[in-house]
């Protein structure tokens, strides 16, 4: 529920970098869309400060590093408006940064006699479970750059959204969870809002001559 406030973040550094003109329509929009994901998620949980203050960081910092993003792919001077330059520029001090982090916070020592790395059948599973879904981030992360690029940082962002609602719909319809009403009420409320904005967004580029 907390993580849907990513898109809050995201609209507001976006305007201070003005990748978007200021508009009350919009920032309409991206409350109701918020508070669609809210209900869509919405359910009895315990509450922990820590955990909420972590998330909530992480989803302003997402939204600080999407607009630097941006930033970095409009600069053709600096030579990273290609997304492919920028992913190769970013990627490795993602993931030096990744690794660093997971030394201390993780028990590398135990890695080895974990039963993931127990024979060789073992070992060829896991690392296949582990290449498949990164060759599937990178392609993910490079057409988000693209998207980015092309649209900006908003509509990337709730096209993101728009993944979150049909993950919960293939969860209820494929594996059983049950959705209440106040959850199908949000589910219901985001998409209208989503589909709004793109049909929005679909008029301003036919308007400005992109197709």
């Amino acid at each position: 529920m907390v993580k849907s406030s990513s898109l809050v973040f995201v609209l507001t550094f976006a305007f201070i970098f003005r990748l978007e003109v200021f508009s009350l329509r919009l920032v309409g929009v991206i409350a109701l869309i918020v508070c669609g994901v809210l209900l869509m998620v919405a359910t009895e949980t315990h509450f922990v400060l820590p955990g909420f203050l972590l998330v909530l960081s992480g989803s302003a910092l997402g939204g600080l590093r999407w607009s630097l993003t941006q930033l970095l792919l409009k600069n053709k001077d600096m030579g990273l408006d290609n997304p492919a330059a920028t992913l190769f520029w970013l990627a490795p001090i993602m993931g030096v940064t990744l690794a660093i982090v997971s030394f201390f916070a993780d028990h590398w020592s135990d890695l080895w006699t974990s039963p993931f790395f127990a024979g060789s059948v073992a070992t060829a599973k896991t690392c296949f479970f582990l290449t498949a879904p990164g060759t599937l981030a990178f392609f993910m992360v490079m057409s988000e750059y693209y998207i980015l690029q092309r649209a900006g940082v908003v509509p990337m962002s709730i096209a993101g959204i728009a993944k979150e609602v049909t993950t919960i719909s293939v969860s209820a319809w494929f594996f059983g969870d049950q959705l209440s009403p106040l959850n199908i009420t949000g589910a219901a409320v985001t998409v209208c809002e989503v589909h709004r904005f793109h049909g929005a967004v679909g008029r301003t580029w036919e308007s400005d001559g992109i197709q």
